[in-house]
C-alpha cells in the first residue's frame, strides 16, 4: 500500500508530519511527503512538537514534487484547503483521494496560548484523522 500526503510545502511540515504520524502506526506502509512548493526548512516548533510524541522530521523526509509525480499511489490525501484544487492541474497517479483539511499553525483559526501549542493542536489533529483512516479505511483495503 502506498500513500502520498501532499501539502502547501514551504514552510509547512502538514506531509511530514503526517508522514512520520502514519509510518510511526505501520513502518510497513510506504509513505511520501511532498509539497505544492518545496520544503524550505523543517520549522522548530514542528519539530518540537512532533519529538514529544518521540518521533522526528527531517527535511530528508519530504520528497520533491517531481519525484513524487513519479509514482503511482494507493491513496493519494491532501492536508490544506489551497491543495485540495491545485492538486488537478498535476500528474499524479492514484487510486483513492482524500482530503484532510488542516489549519496553518502560524496562522491558526483559534487562539492558543502558545505557538507550540498551535503545533501540539495539528499534530494531534493528524494523528487522530491518520488513526480513523488507518483502522477503518487502510486496514480495510489491506483484507480485501
Amino acid at each position: 500500500m502506498t500513500i502520498l500526503f501532499i501539502c502547501r510545502g514551504g514552510r509547512s511540515c502538514k506531509s511530514i508530519m503526517a508522514k512520520e504520524i502514519l509510518q510511526a502506526m505501520d513502518p510497513k506502509l510506504a509513505v511520501t511527503a511532498t509539497g505544492l512548493e518545496p520544503l524550505t526548512e523543517v520549522l522548530p516548533l514542528a519539530q518540537q512538537a512532533m519529538e514529544e510524541v518521540k518521533l522526528n522530521l527531517h527535511q530528508d523526509n519530504f520528497t520533491p514534487l517531481a519525484e513524487a509525480s513519479q509514482k503511482s499511489y494507493t491513496f493519494l490525501i491532501t492536508l490544506s484547503e489551497n491543495t485540495r484544487e491545485a492538486y488537478r492541474q498535476l500528474s499524479l497517479h492514484y487510486e483513492h483521494k482524500l482530503h484532510l483539511s488542516f489549519s496553518n499553525p502560524e496562522q491558526p483559526k483559534h487562539s492558543f496560548a502558545s505557538p507550540i501549542e498551535a503545533y501540539r493542536h495539528l499534530r494531534d489533529d493528524i494523528y487522530s484523522e491518520l488513526f480513523y483512516f488507518y483502522q477503518h479505511i487502510l486496514t480495510k483495503k489491506a483484507a480485501e
